[in-house]
């Protein structure tokens, strides 16, 4: 029986492949080549109110100004090796799309472009829009306007098939979630057109899930997928997706009118 449900499921996610045509990487930390390079680390930071870091002091370290609280060297040190590398692997990720025949974009934005507007344009016709948490400093800001904004296009062009995927090594997956949901409902166009289940959100025409950079720090409410194995992963949940709107009665198409 495993066997057979096994066989389906590669069925399915073959058949849903065809709908995956294009992707997007939204990330100010993407780096094209093959490995990781170890990031300095200037200061450590704990996690405050909402999706924002708060920098424990004020110098970087290598200036030798000692301007930590005195919270004694090894608590310095724990703090330091807690925060997590934001970085992606760029290229390990477009190759394995590249290798299912997706085509992937990556826009990387800069501190002080109108990054929320470009990011919406570049994503008008992505089946799969993968976004990083932090895309400006240690605040999700952006990255929640650029969600809302997408959501609200497509609500205006009487909706698509679309996946959206937050990509990030910030733990608490489902905590994101909910800031996206609360994000969302403050557009009265959205309200109440999302439904929140632990770190996914779910419409008529979109499945948001909050998933984790493998360099993401614990075990608790982290969904960890390398950058290798993410394209495997979203198109499982944009089968989800497309099932969700067969049974519906709804023609299940990723692609627009004319586009």
């Amino acid at each position: 029986m495993s066997g057979l449900l096994g066989a389906f499921d590669d069925y399915r996610r073959s058949g849903v492949s065809r709908f995956v045509q294009t992707a997007l990487v939204i990330d100010n930390e993407a780096e094209m080549r093959p490995s990781y390079a170890t990031p300095p680390v200037s200061r450590p930071a704990t996690r405050g109110g909402g999706s924002v870091l708060k920098a424990a002091h004020s110098t970087d370290l290598h200036t030798g100004s000692d301007s930590f609280p005195h919270t004694g060297s090894e608590s310095i040190i724990e703090a330091i090796a807690e925060q997590p590398s934001h970085q992606l692997n760029a290229k390990h990720l477009t190759d394995a799309w590249s290798e299912r025949a997706v085509i992937c974009g990556l826009y990387r934005p800069e501190r002080g472009e109108d990054m929320v507007a470009r990011a919406t344009k570049a994503a008008a016709h992505a089946d799969v829009v993968i976004i990083d948490w932090f895309l400006e400093g240690a605040s999700s800001v952006r990255a929640k306007e650029i969600i809302v904004n997408i959501l609200k296009n497509d609500l205006a062009e009487n909706g698509r098939l679309r996946l959206l995927a937050v990509y990030t090594s910030q733990s608490g997956v489902s905590i994101i979630a909910k800031e996206i949901l609360e994000a969302a409902e403050e557009a009265p166009e959205l309200k109440n057109s999302l439904r929140l289940e632990g770190s996914v959100l779910t419409g008529p025409s979109v499945r948001i899930c909050v998933l984790s950079k493998p360099q993401a720090v614990g075990m608790s409410d982290v969904d960890k997928v390398d950058e290798g194995h993410l394209p495997n992963r979203l198109i499982a949940e944009f089968a989800y997706l497309s099932i969700a709107r067969l049974s519906t009665n709804r023609p299940a198409t990723g692609r627009r009118s004319g586009g």
